[in-house]
């Protein structure tokens, strides 16, 4: 009997030491225990997720295109254009500041940009146009943001005609959600020269391109230099406001 009682309290000591270290608890480098509660394992998690616009913005790759000159009524307006790719893994809002400096790297003027629907490791197009005047350099100031609506860009097929003076651009969306303000943002060039920049919207009256439907657009240019190429760039969101 008194040995069953022995076996019986040596059973009972091992499994209060395996449960013991089968829990939470962990030793520091100073020996002592500490413990890992549900709590923090879902705060480190909810961290991981973050979005970190800082580090993200350091993502983002920008391949400048150069300037471009619009004449209206014999008004120069110069632009600037510039294709940005986002090699994060978060979709983001992006806005941009082309800073144009003289030779004293002093600022001459500005214009902004902003494509508020880009998918995690897809481009975009950002450009500017305003009246500036002569400048050597230009600095590209990148401001990353959380997008407010569902980012739906990636869901927008586009195919594209070059014609003399427009292109005509055809859109699908693939998705199963109608897209809003569903547009083409284009690139015109010749050669590797920018020529212009637009943006052709692709929707019905309402400004939606709606699930699984196909809407066509066009872009005339007024510049006089010939076009021989074009980039599109699909720019869309989802109609319903990301509450946090």
């Amino acid at each position: 009997m008194k040995k069953l009682l022995l076996f019986m309290i040596v059973c009972l000591t091992l499994s209060i030491t395996l449960y013991g270290c089968s829990g939470g608890n962990s030793k520091d480098e100073s020996g002592e225990e500490t413990v890992t509660t549900e709590e923090e394992v879902e705060s480190e998690e909810e961290s991981e997720d973050e979005f970190d616009s800082e580090a993200i913005a350091k993502q983002i790759k920008i391949t400048k295109l150069g300037s471009f000159t619009r004449d209206y009524s014999n008004e120069l307006d110069r632009g600037y254009a510039a294709i940005a790719k986002n090699e994060s893994d978060k979709a983001i809002s992006l806005s941009a500041t082309f800073v144009m400096k003289d030779s004293e790297g002093k600022p001459v003027g500005s214009v902004e940009s902003e494509q508020m629907n880009v998918p995690a490791g897809a481009s975009t197009l950002l450009f500017g146009c305003d009246e500036m005047g002569k400048y050597k350099t230009v600095e590209i100031e990148l401001d990353v943001s959380e997008p407010q609506y569902e980012v739906l860009s990636d869901k927008l097929e586009t195919e594209s005609t070059l014609r003399s003076d427009q292109v005509i651009v055809q859109m699908k969306n693939t998705s199963d959600k109608d897209v809003e303000y569903a547009c083409a943002v284009c690139a015109f060039l010749r050669g590797d020269k920018v020529v212009d920049c637009g943006e052709v919207y692709c929707t019905n009256d309402d400004s939606i391109l709606p699930a699984g439907k196909t809407k066509t657009g066009t872009y005339d240019w007024i510049n006089e230099e010939k076009v021989d190429k074009v980039k599109v760039f699909a720019d869309g969101r989802g109609t319903e406001f990301i509450e946090e």
